[in-house]
């Protein structure tokens, strides 16, 4: 029976769509990461509804601007899309030279949550962002001050993203 062949069990956990790190679903590994960093649990959630919005967790994505007749790559890379010509790439604080100096490859996943953790310990800006989430009162105030201070995203899909932190929100019981 093939259905029986997909069902969950301990050793193999349901297919979602989603990786799994480990034995625990993609974005509670992430969410554990950042909360393990100083990151509150309200702010792990809206960083992480926002990571899947932009590259449904999957650190090895390139942002796709076009797909007829063929695939044209835009400028974003990893979880957060970071741009080539920026904090991909060139910026004094970059994913490359971050996974280069690991010895790590960019599309490694626990390379981008450190360089994400990296980013909100030494860059001035994104420390502040750091703070602002700490602060913020609901996974909504998170979601969008990761959205507009940190991803700065050109299309948000903002109603996407809020969804996506109330889903996770309510698994986790918050």
């Amino acid at each position: 029976d093939q259905q029986a062949e997909t069902q969950a069990t301990p050793e193999q956990p349901e297919d979602t769509g989603e990786l799994v790190k480990g034995k625990l679903p993609l974005h509670f590994y992430i969410m554990n990461r950042l909360t393990e960093a100083g990151l509150t649990p309200i702010a792990a959630i809206g960083i992480v509804a926002n990571l899947k919005a932009e590259s449904n967790l999957d650190p090895t994505t390139k942002q796709i601007t076009k797909y007829k007749p063929t695939k044209v790559y835009g400028r974003g890379r990893g979880l957060a899309q970071w741009e080539r010509g920026g904090r991909f790439d060139t910026d004094r604080i970059n994913l490359l030279k971050f996974a280069e100096k690991r010895g790590t490859d960019w599309t490694d996943l626990d390379t981008q949550i450190d360089f994400i953790i990296h980013e909100m310990t030494v860059h001035p800006e994104y420390k502040r962002v750091k703070d602002m989430l700490n602060k913020a009162q609901d996974i909504e105030e998170a979601t969008m001050l990761f959205l507009t201070k940190y991803e700065k995203a050109g299309k948000p899909h903002t109603s996407n993203r809020l969804k996506y932190a109330q889903d996770m929100a309510s698994v986790a019981g918050l």
